[in-house]
């Protein structure tokens, strides 16, 4: 069995992927016969495959495999990929971002681990990078963080596939990875954290997904039902309250009106319902130079 899966989702990404393929150079040869990597062709047309046709031999020595489907999403991608991956440890990787160091040394270095966090690089349409560092989230403070923000990327995680217990959410186009944290704990019960190394360069694009609010604003709200469906009596006041204010957030990105009771969501998380008093003053622009990014849960 593989150690790691790789999992490369792509969807009409040609300008980029090459990019993201030649960041596997990274991956050192010892480690390659323990790796696989799994691209998922979600419906391109725009010959993105011509691109993976032509880095076969970097490809070929990580054992690579295609997966071709219409057209579901990075969620469908991802899931569709996690049903075929072999690898004890799963590491995601999207086509327009790189990878930055060899993650089966440090999953081999911990057997005991249930998922790996890293820092992460952040670059806006080839301006300066930003190194963020990950979220310390644990079993313990599993919904008090998540419900109030995600401060973890895709590709902040390197962790174990038998620790998944829902899905990807096909049914979420946004913000899935937020999703996908919040529906699976036991993705934290061991977690260590390895903040001082980078596992990848992030490419943020003006006009991507992320930067379409009123979808977001929908997929937050989507989030916050499904969240709340799922753990129901287990979630402590404060945690239905930072849900609510997730929900209530949403209803103003997509150009609604909130109900008034808003304001009355207490306890919660403080952060948060700064967010939410910024959105509901028109204020929202500002919500990024203090470090609650509109694009992050």
């Amino acid at each position: 069995m593989n150690l790691l899966s790789i999992v490369i989702p792509v969807y009409n990404a040609k300008e980029t992927l090459e990019r993201t393929l030649v960041s596997l150079g990274k991956i050192e040869q010892g480690s390659r016969h323990s790796c696989e990597v799994i691209i998922v062709n979600d419906g391109s047309t725009d010959g993105s495959m011509d691109v993976v046709d032509g880095h076969k031999t970097l490809l070929e020595s990580l054992n690579y495999s295609i997966i071709s489907q219409e057209n579901r999403g990075l969620a469908g991608a991802r899931r569709a990929a996690l049903e075929r991956c072999e690898g004890e440890w799963v590491f995601l990787l999207d086509a327009d971002d790189e990878l930055e160091f060899d993650p089966v040394p440090f999953a081999r270095e911990s057997p005991d681990a249930s998922a790996l966090t890293f820092s992460v690089i952040f670059r806006k349409d080839m301006g300066s990078p930003s190194r963020r560092a990950p979220g310390h989230v644990t079993s313990d403070n599993h919904l008090d963080i998540l419900t109030a923000r995600n401060p973890l990327t895709a590709s902040s995680l390197v962790f174990k596939r038998n620790k998944i217990e829902s899905p990807f959410d096909e049914g979420v186009p946004a913000l899935e990875d937020w999703l996908f944290w919040l529906m699976n704990p036991g993705l934290f019960e061991n977690v260590k954290r390895l903040a001082d190394i980078v596992s990848a360069t992030i490419h943020l694009r003006a006009g991507s997904l992320s930067q379409n609010r009123p979808q977001l604003g929908q997929c937050k709200q989507i989030v916050a039902e499904k969240v709340t469906a799922r753990f129901g009596n287990k979630l402590t006041t404060r945690q239905r309250n930072n849900l609510r204010i997730q929900s209530y957030v949403g209803t103003i990105m997509r150009g609604e009106k909130a109900p008034l009771r808003r304001f009355t969501c207490l306890p919660c998380d403080p952060l948060l319902y700064v967010k939410l008093l910024l959105y509901s003053s028109g204020l929202a622009d500002s919500i990024e130079s203090l470090g609650l990014a509109f694009t992050r849960g």
